[in-house]
């Protein structure tokens, strides 16, 4: 379905340039759920919007994303506003911000429908009905004509995540959807996500700093760090043989239920301004030796499904 290919991204500012992704590669099949874990500062949100076409203006992209065999950087803007919203969607994290306080939620479920479909308006709006029941929002026909103020959190998010389905799409990219809520409503949400994508024929990248999240509605987990891809794995594999350092790190530094001690990763994400030279994380790597701090390690396939980037995997 996806399948991104060197992808580099530099943002050109009055301080630097940030060199946000490096040689990012990757792949989300069809139907599967691809969930992006790592730190804030990591790129998983950059490679969200370099796939969406969204980058802003000082940004420089190289390598490729191919969409079902078409190079999503050479399509014009006109090309890829009849992509986003209709084959390729995205819910973000603060749905407050994401939904127009003048439109009401049917206005704007209606005209993402109309925008791409056409159709009648009274099509649309039995679509957006639909929508609303599918994702499971009460008093759907009260919620139609309510404004975005009028809803809770929850219920916000309901609205987008239908506004990202409406069109029945062929990838929907989640980014961080639950981290504006409180972790009840978190659940309900996790809960409303993993029983929609069985329904649904689309791929998902879900975005998330909670690896119990990323398990939970995930297939496969990507492990991004300082704009580099670490390693790629099933997630029963990642989380019964991690290989790489920080994938270790990660998993040491959740809290558990049972208890024991939880071990955050010394140091924090690097300047990207300013990387570290070889590996992007020998800096903070325990076990680091001679060539991380001089040699970038590639991304391999190690092991039949489960890919990463160290010298020490074995």
């Amino acid at each position: 379905m996806l399948e991104v290919k060197g992808l580099a991204v530099d943002y050109y500012t009055e301080e630097g340039i940030v060199h946000a992704l490096q040689g990012v590669s990757l792949e989300v099949r069809p139907g599967e759920t691809l969930s992006l874990v790592g730190e804030s500062g990591s790129g998983k949100s950059t490679l969200a919007l370099a796939v969406l076409g969204l980058l802003p203006r000082r940004a420089r992209v190289s390598g490729s994303i191919i969409f079902r065999g078409q190079n999503l950087l050479s399509l014009s803007e006109e090309e890829m506003r009849k992509l986003r919203g209709d084959r390729i969607t995205v819910v973000f994290q603060e749905p407050l911000t994401a939904l127009n306080p003048v439109f009401t939620v049917g206005r704007f479920l209606k005209d993402v429908y109309l925008t791409h479909k056409g159709g009648s308006e009274r099509e649309a709006e039995e679509r957006a009905l639909e929508m609303l029941r599918k994702v499971k929002v009460p008093a759907p026909e009260k919620v139609l004509n309510s404004y975005p103020h009028e809803l809770s959190g929850g219920m916000r998010q309901r609205v987008l995540i239908a506004a990202s389905l409406i069109n029945e799409p062929d990838l929907v990219i989640m980014d961080e959807p639950t981290s504006a809520l409180d972790v009840s409503v978190q659940a309900q949400i996790i809960r409303l996500i993993y029983e929609l994508k069985e329904q649904v024929k689309a791929s998902f990248i879900f975005i998330t700093h909670n690896l119990g999240v990323a398990a939970s509605v995930g297939d496969r987990i990507a492990v991004m760090y300082a704009g580099k891809v670490m390693e790629v794995a099933s997630k029963g594999e990642l989380f019964s043989n991690p290989l790489h350092p920080y994938t270790k790190g990660l998993l040491a530094s959740v809290p558990r239920v049972s208890g024991g001690e939880v071990k955050p990763i010394p140091g924090t994400v690097p300047d990207l301004r300013n990387p570290p030279p070889g590996c992007r994380f020998h800096p903070r790597c325990p076990y680091r030796f001679e060539p991380c701090d001089k040699e970038v390690p590639e991304l391999k396939e190690v092991e039949k499904g489960h890919w990463v980037a160290c010298y020490l995997w074995r």
